[in-house]
């Protein structure tokens, strides 16, 4: 192959089909390891919420059906934020506590109203999802009312985002 042929628009009309078409067929086998992937984690979490219920259903039937709804620990500023950086994975150098929601606001029924914000610094898509799933799940009334990522595309690894994750949660007085 030479330069000349290159020059020729008959050469690119040849050239051109060949690389698109190797670009999808790489882009459909990616797609379609992705799908099982999937596929499997979906069958796991279906197996997971089997064996809960029917961890419930033993707890129940036992007398000790009030540890199935046992009391979710309430949210702790930094400690519990940490917390779910470490089930996430994510280094606590990666972790930094943003400038809070202003004061806590006392709502009329009693309870007092926290808001935080948590800054996630290069770190990889699904370890964000780890620590906002954790923090939902494992602390008492709180939510994340706010995610904001920035993809760090120039960064050697891909996977790197930066987030800022917002956080309300409830206390009582």
């Amino acid at each position: 192959m030479n330069i000349s042929l290159l020059k020729k628009p008959g050469a690119w009309a040849i050239i051109v089909p060949v690389l698109l078409m190797f670009g999808t067929v790489s882009a459909a086998l990616k797609m379609f390891s992705q799908r099982d992937k999937a596929r499997n984690q979906w069958e796991l979490t279906t197996k997971v919420q089997k064996d809960a219920r029917q961890i419930i259903a033993l707890l129940n039937q036992s007398g000790r059906g009030d540890l199935a709804g046992a009391a979710l620990p309430h949210f702790q500023d930094k400690t519990s934020a940490r917390l779910c950086a470490e089930v996430a994975g994510i280094p606590l150098s990666r972790l930094t506590r943003g400038e809070s929601g202003g004061k806590p606001k006392k709502e009329k029924d009693g309870r007092i109203l926290h808001r935080e914000n948590y800054k996630l610094n290069r770190v990889p898509l699904l370890q964000i999802a780890q620590f906002v799933d954790y923090a939902e799940r494992n602390f008492s009334s709180l939510s994340c009312t706010q995610l904001t990522l920035t993809s760090l595309m120039g960064e050697k690894d891909s996977d790197a985002w930066d987030a800022t994750v917002s956080l309300q949660y409830f206390t009582s007085e």
